[in-house]
């Protein structure tokens, strides 16, 4: 594998973000949610147009986090994570997901502790994933 190929793989490009709202008003309505202590995962099989198998995007409810540059860190921070941690929630079979990730926590988190709970996410969504 070459190094610009091993790059792609880290990478968040636009189309693997969902952009259009409603694709977002979709998933609240009918997507399965899991639960971390820190994230919530919103999730909903689709059939989307296009090379990505998850298009994702990233909520940092401004209740629970009041200005405006503490949400931003926050979504950096969790895009950061997905984009190295992606590969782990591709699953074997072709479907093409639709995903959330939501922050819940009441106060601001380290980098290791939204990773921690992104990685128990992960585990939460494979098991599911293999009961469907």
């Amino acid at each position: 594998m070459s190094i610009s190929k091993n790059k792609k793989i880290y990478t968040l490009s636009k189309e693997e973000r969902i952009k259009s709202k409603k694709q977002i008003q979709l998933l609240f309505k009918e997507g399965r949610r899991i639960k971390s202590d820190n994230l919530h995962l919103l999730f909903l099989r689709h059939d989307h147009k296009g090379p990505v198998p998850i298009k994702m995007s990233f909520a940092v409810p401004k209740k629970k986090t009041a200005l405006a540059s503490n949400r931003n860190r926050l979504k950096r921070r969790m895009r950061e994570i997905f984009r190295h941690h992606k590969s782990e929630l591709q699953t074997a079979e072709a479907s093409c997901f639709l995903m959330i990730l939501i922050f819940t926590a009441d106060e601001e988190r380290s980098y290791k502790q939204i990773a921690q709970s992104f990685a128990n996410l992960i585990e939460k969504f494979r098991k599911k994933m293999e009961k469907f």
